[in-house]
């Protein structure tokens, strides 16, 4: 198969043809032939052109013959693309000055709490004996060492779970696939919570659904730009507040 490709639009079809080429968005068949007799050396009478707004070039085939048209905007579509990229693997404390990253934590931070109001609903609504080893054991620290549970939990925890089960395990799995890697992170984000206690899990798997979605949530915040800052704000605005809110 010979590829013929950067032949410019207007060697190939007349002005009436390229107008038709140009305002299509389906498949049509030119009945017409090239003006420049060399091109039509390439190309015959009836030549089948597939034409798709999604696709970054027009193919004209004939045959065993093809050519590759480049469509104009597709220089600026691939700047795009490599500016995007190299935003996304900027710095951490670079990430700090992108407005973008409080936004999408804000939003997350919303998310978490409206997950954290529906839990309480269900709870209070289908769960008879509750218990939470993990809120548990956090109060029991607190009682101890104020000052230390505060600092954990409001930003010590957030940092190192967000790098642990996001930056690390989720981005690892994101090679093989993106629902595996939702899924995985999530579930030992959740099971995390329960002291990677099986006997904890059993009894108290009601508390599953609200902390794998907080996982799922999480990931979602982080795998949206790329930036580890916005799921880490979004992880510990939640924390503080629901610490703050236990100690007023």
């Amino acid at each position: 198969m010979v590829e013929i490709k950067n032949i410019p639009t207007r060697d190939i079809v007349n002005e009436p043809i390229q107008q038709q080429i140009n305002s299509s968005s389906d498949s049509i068949i030119i009945e017409e032939v090239l003006n420049n007799s060399s091109s039509s050396n390439i190309i015959e009478d009836e030549k089948e052109v597939d034409i798709s707004n999604s696709r970054q070039h027009i193919m004209i085939k004939r045959k065993s013959i093809i050519v590759d048209i480049p469509v104009r905007n597709q220089s600026q579509t691939l700047i795009y693309n490599k500016a995007k990229k190299e935003t996304r693997n900027i710095g951490f404390f670079q990430q700090f000055l992108v407005k973008r990253i409080y936004i999408v934590a804000f939003v997350s931070f919303i998310v978490l709490w409206v997950l954290d109001i529906l839990n309480g609903l269900f709870i209070e609504t289908f769960v008879k004996n509750i218990k939470n080893t993990n809120e548990v054991g956090l109060d029991s620290f607190s009682n101890k060492h104020q000052v230390l549970a505060i600092l954990y939990a409001c930003l010590i925890g957030p940092i190192w779970e967000e790098i642990v089960f996001r930056r690390v395990i989720f981005k690892l799995l994101c090679r093989f696939s993106n629902l595996i890697a939702y899924v995985i992170s999530s579930f030992l984000f959740a099971f995390y919570h329960f002291g990677f206690s099986f006997t904890h899990f059993k009894s108290e798997v009601y508390n599953l659904p609200f902390y794998f979605l907080v996982g799922i949530n999480l990931a979602y915040t982080y795998n949206y730009d790329g930036y580890i800052l916005a799921s880490i704000l979004s992880h510990l605005l939640y924390n503080c507040t629901t610490t703050l809110l236990e100690h007023v």
